[in-house]
């Protein structure tokens, strides 16, 4: 007699076996009946069971609670969408299993944020996701070059084809690497490119344009370069240089948002052609673009929000035509 063929009921206190001479009591007799149907309706509602997929029986009120809530009409298109995807890819091997773009776009974007929160939820089995090995391979699927980035320009075209009007802002803001020289498909990769070709000195940080409808439709990285130490004239160039290409593929640039970096403040006098920064007043240029549009400069809130604790925490006082003392703004923090 072996394992397989011994059965019971959950609440029967015997064992016996399939080729026993005596008699099953009653409530094996229902749970042995009930058995065979789970597994004809798994057939029947699965369409069998292919070779490597490993099938699991679950309660049926279990059951009903996962439908419901992957059927449930108040679910938006994009929740129906992942729990569909869930249940196909729950059941089919680490090879077999493939995403709808939407769900890698998610995994990708879950996975930058914390990878070790995304190793954590795969690993436990909470949700079925692309492997990190997948992740890595289609984020690096395009090999970025310095620049203004093609398939960002691709995707405001694509956008503008619609009729949506594109109004937003252009964030920039650096971002420290490490100094290393790649050789790379036959290229050295690490040197600074401001837009004017390598320079023979190793990058430290990458510069990034960030651009950003007010409605969020498009939210993504524009262009990107790899800089040390660059100057604010260098800046505004670049800068104007973002602009424009972005409002002659219908991207109508509102407003320029930067921390308050010595160079970015210089940078904005630049582009504004004033000597000095105006206090409580609007900061602005008007657009070349568009005679009728001004555009704006921002310092970034967080940024700002940093510096105030950073005064608070490392100085006595602040000089501005008045001087204040940091006790005094803790002691209105805390009143």
């Amino acid at each position: 007699m072996s394992v397989q063929d011994i059965f019971r009921a959950p609440s029967c206190n015997a064992m016996v076996s399939g080729d026993s001479p005596f008699s099953n009591c009653v409530k094996c007799l229902e749970y042995d009946r009930a058995r065979d149907s789970w597994l004809n309706e798994d057939e029947v509602v699965h369409g069998g069971v292919a070779e490597g997929d490993k099938m699991i029986s679950i309660d049926e009120e279990i059951y009903t609670a996962v439908m419901g809530v992957c059927e449930h009409s108040k679910l938006n298109d994009w929740q129906k969408l992942f729990f569909e995807e869930q249940k196909k890819n729950s059941v089919r091997t680490p090879q077999g299993r493939r995403f709808h773009p939407d769900i890698i776009r998610w995994a990708i974007e879950f996975y930058s944020r914390s990878p070790a929160a995304y190793e954590h939820v795969t690993a436990s089995e909470v949700l079925t996701l692309p492997s990190r090995r997948s992740i890595r391979l289609y984020r690096n699927a395009i090999t970025p070059q310095p620049g203004i980035c093609p398939l960002a320009v691709k995707e405001l075209q694509r956008v503008e084809k619609t009729g949506v009007r594109l109004m937003g802002y252009v964030t920039l803001d650096e971002m420290k690497i490490k100094e290393n020289l790649v050789l790379k498909n036959g290229k050295l990769v690490g040197l600074v490119d401001a837009g004017c070709g390598n320079d023979a000195e190793l990058a430290s940080s990458i510069l990034v344009f960030y651009i950003r409808t007010i409605d969020r439709k498009i939210s993504q990285p524009f262009a990107w370069y790899s800089t040390k130490s660059i100057k604010a004239w260098k800046l505004a160039n670049l800068t104007w240089r973002v602009i424009m290409e972005c409002e002659s593929n219908g991207f109508e640039v509102h407003a320029v948002v930067a921390d308050g970096h010595p160079t970015n403040r210089k940078m904005f006098k630049i582009m504004s052609g004033s000597k000095e920064i105006p206090m409580g007043k609007l900061f602005m240029t008007p657009n070349p673009a568009s005679a009728d549009r001004n555009i704006y400069f921002l310092s970034d809130p967080s940024h700002l929000l940093k510096v105030g604790q950073n005064f608070c925490v490392g100085v006595d006082s602040i000089s501005y035509g008045h001087t204040l003392r940091t006790s005094s703004i803790k002691t209105l923090l805390h009143f």
